[in-house]
């Protein structure tokens, strides 16, 4: 996560796709490597990969909360990328994702993001 930061504090965040790349090759079950490579790469509008490292995470997710941020990311690459059909069908599961969260706060806060996503 700090390289992520670090990199978009300085607006480069194509610097850190290598090193993303490396941590989600070292830990191929860490959801959140998956995830973190998927964020920098939808900044950057490689929206193709992206989705893939969404999908590369959510088969090793291992809550809601995860599932929910995964999906959420790879809605957003779907979105960037132009596609108007599957977003709408991955949105519904972020919304099914977020309301299998426990913590209410959190719960209700994805259910309103993903809802205006949703328009």
């Amino acid at each position: 996560m700090a390289r992520v930061d670090a990199a978009l504090a300085i607006d480069q965040p194509v610097r850190v796709i290598p090193a993303l790349i490396a941590s989600e090759r070292a830990m191929p079950n860490n959801y959140n490597a998956s995830l973190r490579l998927a964020q920098v790469e939808s900044d950057v509008k490689h929206y193709d990969d992206a989705v893939a490292a969404c999908d590369r995470g959510l088969a090793h997710v291992t809550g809601p909360i995860g599932r929910t941020w995964l999906l959420q990311t790879k809605a957003e690459a779907l979105i960037g990328k132009g596609d108007r059909a599957a977003p709408r069908h991955v949105l519904e599961e972020v919304l099914r994702a977020a309301r299998e969260i426990g913590t209410p706060q959190s719960r209700d806060s994805n259910i309103k993001s993903v809802s205006r996503m949703i328009g």
